[in-house]
């Protein structure tokens, strides 16, 4: 039976976080037989290979574990993709977690030309302990009135996470591995170019966001490195926005360019008040 929905969970050196996140899609109300785990492990293969091996056989859902040497989550999640059977796509991160009617939610608010994303809530340790984060206050803006309007929702689509996307809309994009940040944005921008609606969910449907100093995409990087990968991120957005003019909103192509300056130029500067 092919599957509804397909779950990309890229780990690397994955502990008692992954288990807590495998754990709760283990709770979905959406029926077992309606979703798949694409669960890839990459970089060192062992001892994590035999310790995921070896917890899987407590579920009931269906997981398929993939293993690459190749480190890195873009290329993970481009084998994820690669492997998925589903109908729709949804990415989780492995420190993640998601409410029980998560899925079933997404489902039920799916549609074939746009993407379905749910509420989205971060915390620090213990869900309980709520943290400020910018998917939180896009999802509270949604205007259901511009349910078509990318550049007015542009926020929710800085982030590959927290929504349900159809296996089309996706089609031959897959997330640039050499980008070390800046990855879900653009592939987002690719995405955009065939999304004609945005759903959400109702606000009990959660994806809980795990705020760590340690996580990769809030370690200290080097200035230089970073200057390095927003250049990058300009001539990929312009070089896509200029191939295929017609199929992007101009004025989402011109904000993800500002944003990319700011991040460039000002960030280091410029301080929220």
């Amino acid at each position: 039976m092919t599957p509804e929905i397909s779950i990309i969970l890229p780990t690397y050196a994955p502990g008692e976080l992954l288990r807590m996140c495998l754990d709760s899609l283990e709770q979905q109300t959406l029926g077992k037989d309606a979703y798949e785990v694409c669960l890839v492990l990459n970089g060192d293969k062992e001892p994590y290979y035999a310790n995921i091996k070896e917890y899987l056989k407590n579920y009931k859902m269906k997981v398929h574990l993939i293993y690459s040497e190749h480190k890195g989550v873009s290329f993970a999640r481009n084998l994820g993709i690669d492997f998925a059977k589903g109908k729709f796509l949804t990415f989780i991160d492995d420190d993640d977690l998601v409410s029980p009617n998560y899925l079933e939610q997404l489902s039920k608010n799916s549609c074939d030309n746009g993407i379905t994303v749910a509420n989205m809530i971060a915390f620090r340790g213990q869900v309980e302990n709520v943290a400020d984060h910018y998917l939180s206050s896009a999802y509270q803006r949604y205007d259901v009135g511009k349910k078509k309007n990318v550049f007015r929702h542009r926020s929710l689509l800085s982030s590959a996470c927290c929504k349900l996307i159809p296996r089309p809309l996706i089609g031959d994009i897959r997330f640039k591995t050499n980008l070390s940040h800046g990855e879900d944005s653009f592939f987002m921008f690719m995405v955009s170019a065939g999304i004609k609606q945005i759903n959400v969910t109702p606000p009990s449907a959660i994806y809980y966001i795990r705020k760590r100093d340690d996580s990769s995409s809030r370690s200290k990087e080097n200035r230089r490195k970073k200057q390095k990968m927003e250049i990058k991120l300009f001539y990929f957005y312009t070089k896509e926005y200029f191939s295929h003019i017609k199929k992007y909103n101009l004025l989402f192509y011109v904000s993800r360019i500002v944003a990319t300056a700011y991040k460039l130029f000002l960030e280091d500067y410029v301080r929220p008040l």
